[in-house]
């Protein structure tokens, strides 16, 4: 289609880089490159999939169809914007948008992406064949070269070329069946639970269905690579050398040792306990020693987490974060991804520090950290959390109103009103201080 008097945006001026101007070279095809099917790729809008990007160098606006536009969430059916011009097909038929609407759009390969800002145009009738033309101007944005005769799409990164396949699914769709609904991404596949090494297959490596085929099959490889960094065995661990960091108390050899009274535990609590010291004493990594008198050992969490601080610190706040054994890496496109793993799977190299392939998650758009919900938007509470809450019972005692009142007190400055809040568990405990009035 072509557009006629449309007010589109001017196109965004970006940042001149030499990358840009990186060549694409289309590999050379035995006969002679002759494909003569429409150019359709899969590609990523916002959050969002599709495999029936038409990519269309004859037209000047970007198109998105209405069966694609009906399946977005309605935040961002709330952004559209007015468009008054109309327009004009190849027959010269007159249609009027129902408005614009900007999607960031991912091309990738896998290994290589690249992603930049497109205004679309919103179709009111739906298109047998397509969800999305990309035209001209995106095309122009992405400094591509599309190839019809060779099915390929071209665009170069800031990391390499990105080379896009044409859909064979896709083409022969477009010529016996309609085509497919666009679907999010998170319902193309279910959670994978991927192997890494066949002989622990209980150790498996959750890959999200966030991930595009091309990405999966990277991340696999970049794995398989790095299969080192992994440990499925306590006795696999080698420890982290001292070099790098060791724990020490610095205790002055003039005061006198205070004891404590020592801590005891439940008979469920100690069993466990005593398991896991047995497989470290029997993995060599501690050792048991005598001493006359019983001692603790030492809380080696402050010297942990300022090893990570000092060895991440090149990633925290970039790609990374890191508190005591919890690592995640935050990346915007699925390129980025991959090097951001790799670059994190070298630093874990560097210090012998190894990973549980059963704790490692890839591709997640959300996830708990440090208690709560972390997603592309911000955080939101755990749901866990809160149906505790919903399912903790009434205080029955002074007791139970006492432990319920020390608890707030300990989340007062995450709680808005806290002291209005919290005043009737207060006037109960000044109102009942005997038990048997309550």
């Amino acid at each position: 289609m072509t557009s006629c008097n449309v007010q589109n945006k001017k196109r965004r001026q970006t940042e001149w880089a030499a990358w840009k101007e990186e060549q694409v070279i289309f590999p050379k095809v035995r006969g002679g490159a002759n494909k003569k099917a429409p150019l359709v790729i899969t590609a990523v809008f916002g959050h969002y999939r599709t495999p029936r990007f038409f990519v269309d160098a004859g037209a000047t606006s970007n198109i998105m169809y209405r069966q694609c536009f009906d399946l977005v969430e309605e935040k961002d059916k709330r952004r559209v914007t007015a468009v008054n011009a109309p327009i004009a097909g190849f027959n010269q038929s007159i249609e009027y948008p129902l408005g614009q609407i900007t999607f960031p759009v991912e091309l990738s390969d896998g290994l290589h992406s690249r992603t930049e800002d497109v205004d679309f145009l919103i179709m009111e009738a739906p298109h047998p064949q397509y969800d999305i033309i990309l035209g001209r101007e995106a095309i122009g944005d992405f400094n591509a070269t599309p190839s019809t005769t060779h099915g390929i799409l071209g665009v170069p990164t800031p990391t390499g070329v990105v080379m896009i396949h044409t859909n064979k699914e896709c083409n022969i769709a477009e010529r016996k069946t309609p085509p497919q609904k666009m679907l999010k991404a998170s319902k193309i596949i279910e959670v994978e639970k991927w192997t890494l090494d066949k002989k622990f297959p209980e150790q498996s490596i959750t890959i999200e269905p966030t991930i595009s085929e091309g990405a999966r099959a990277a991340l696999k490889s970049l794995l398989l690579k790095n299969m080192d960094v992994f440990v499925w065995t306590l006795a696999d661990m080698t420890g982290v050398p001292r070099i790098k960091a060791e724990h020490e108390l610095k205790v002055n050899p003039t005061f006198i040792p205070v004891v404590q009274k020592r801590r005891r535990m439940g008979p469920e609590q100690t069993k466990a306990c005593d398991e896991q010291v047995q497989q470290l004493i029997d993995a060599g990594i501690i050792r048991e020693i005598q001493y006359q008198t019983w001692v603790a050992n030492p809380n080696a969490g402050s010297t942990y987490q300022r090893l990570m601080d000092k060895e991440f610190k090149h990633q925290i706040g970039r790609n990374l974060e890191v508190y005591m054994d919890d690592l995640v890496i935050k990346s915007k496109t699925e390129g980025a991804m991959l090097k951001d793993i790799e670059e994190t799977f070298e630093t874990l190299r560097s210090i012998s520090m190894k990973l549980n392939p059963g704790k490692c998650s890839f591709g997640m758009e959300e996830g708990k950290f440090l208690g709560v919900i972390v997603k592309n938007g911000g955080f939101k509470a755990n749901p866990e959390k809160l149906e505790a809450v919903r399912k903790m019972p009434s205080p029955k005692s002074v007791k139970h109103v006492q432990t319920l009142n020390g608890r707030l007190v300990a989340l007062n400055r995450f709680l808005s009103s806290h002291a209005e809040k919290s005043f009737p568990f207060v006037s109960t405990l000044r109102n009942f201080l005997k038990k048997s009035q309550f």
